[in-house]
């Protein structure tokens, strides 16, 4: 199985173990473009200064729907995190309405029924039959809007493969209600703190003492389980037992729940970075459900909110953010020019082998070989080649079999040794 595939075009193709295919092209100046289900779906991420300081800006690109959303850049031990960084907050009181439960239960519609990503995932997630907080509300629409997302991003080109039908167990469930309840206290905190959002941390929550223990995936993320790599899927949840450390670039979490029959209380090796975007991913949505309590308040079974709680406060930057006009365009080429660079490319190299074994734990640092003066030789590593003919103008990697493209050579190995060089 094709596992990632580098073009001359500059885009790296990841497809994962869940199913998903996953494009990104990085360009010079700090321009990143990502890209889900034929450009359906992604961002175009670029350097963003407001007010003396600097941020990153992201403009999502959603079912014709353009969004820009605020990051802060973090960088430790060679890796950048980017942080979510909310463009307003809520008044006291409103944190106080949402944190506190409701006198009664709520029944609240939310006309899902028709929608074909709820028949999808029918089988995994079904809301709560009533909320007695917000939190309960919050948890079902995280869940709703992120399984909506991701079934979005499968479907370019007719229905993604069949959903895993096993049912959320209500205790994982439970778990991301408490974590978003916590999360809701902790922007309460901050806000009486500093009414001004936008400061920046010392470091990202996720490695702070108090930082979020439970991450909902939101797209395909690759895991290991010990040496077998393992595919995370939409809707997946994990629990961190303990405090995340920004030393490593992998940290262990328990599985509460798995659309793809991981077991459950089993443990996984997950990228830092991959869980920092689960964490944007659950305070982006957390800030659009609020959003859509104080706007609904009052009707649909949800309670009113008193007067004086209502509205928010913006941060400095915010009258600055403009979603970037280019990003479906842009979105649109890159997907276009990756699909047919792909598409050549294995052509070029033939028929993937048998499906083999998913790949190994998380590789050590890349140390290159002394050069060789350019002379490469049948059963070389990949380093020894790199060494002597410099990096690949691309790649694909076909699991058990990689294949090296240069301007004048095709070098092809086999479980790391050149096993053909044209």
């Amino acid at each position: 199985m094709v596992r990632e595939v580098r073009t001359p075009g500059g885009a790296v193709i990841r497809h994962s173990p869940g199913g998903g295919r996953y494009l990104e092209v990085r360009r010079p100046g700090g321009r990143t473009v990502f890209a889900a289900g034929g450009g359906r779906y992604g961002y175009v991420q670029g350097p963003f200064r407001s007010h003396g300081q600097e941020f990153t800006q992201r403009t999502y690109y959603r079912n014709g729907v353009r969004e820009a959303r605020i990051y802060r850049p973090w960088a430790y031990g060679g890796r950048e995190y980017q942080i979510y960084t909310p463009n307003h907050y809520y008044r006291p009181g409103f944190y106080t309405w949402a944190y506190t439960p409701w006198n009664r239960p709520v029944y609240y519609g939310w006309g899902w029924n028709s929608r074909p990503w709820y028949g999808y995932y029918g089988g995994y997630f079904a809301p709560y039959p009533s909320y007695r907080s917000p939190a309960f509300w919050l948890t079902d629409f995280l869940i709703a809007t992120t399984l909506e997302t991701a079934y979005l991003s499968q479907t370019s080109n007719g229905a993604p493969p069949p959903a895993y039908q096993a049912p959320l167990p209500p205790e994982a469930k439970d778990a991301v209600a408490m974590e978003v309840q916590r999360q809701m206290a902790q922007e309460r905190a901050d806000q009486a703190y500093n009414p001004y959002p936008g400061q920046p941390p010392a470091q990202p929550a996720l490695f702070g003492p108090n930082g979020p223990r439970v991450f909902m995936v939101s797209g395909d993320v690759t895991a290991y389980a010990g040496n077998q790599e393992v595919g995370l899927m939409e809707g997946d949840i994990l629990r961190s037992p303990y405090p995340i450390s920004p030393a490593s670039e992998y940290a262990q979490v328990m599985v509460m729940a798995s659309r793809g029959g991981l077991p459950l209380h089993s443990y996984v090796s997950v990228r830092t970075v991959d869980l920092q975007e689960m964490q944007n991913h659950l305070q982006a949505t957390m800030d659009q459900g609020l959003e859509q309590l104080q706007s609904g308040q009052g009707r649909n079974g949800l309670p009113p909110v008193p007067p004086e709680a209502m509205g928010a406060v913006k941060a400095p930057y915010t009258d600055d953010i403009k979603p970037d006009d280019q990003a479906e365009r842009e979105l649109s080429a890159v997907v276009d020019d990756a699909n047919k660079s792909e598409k050549d490319m294995l052509a070029a190299g033939g028929n993937p082998p048998a499906a083999q074994p998913y790949a190994a734990a998380p590789s050590q640092a890349y140390a290159p070989s002394q050069p060789t003066g350019g002379d490469i030789s049948l059963g070389m590593s990949m380093d020894q080649v790199r060494g002597a003919l410099g990096e690949p103008t691309s790649t694909v990697n076909l699991g058990a079999r990689q294949i090296y493209m240069y301007p004048k050579l095709k070098v092809t190995f086999t479980n790391g040794q050149v096993t053909d060089v044209q």
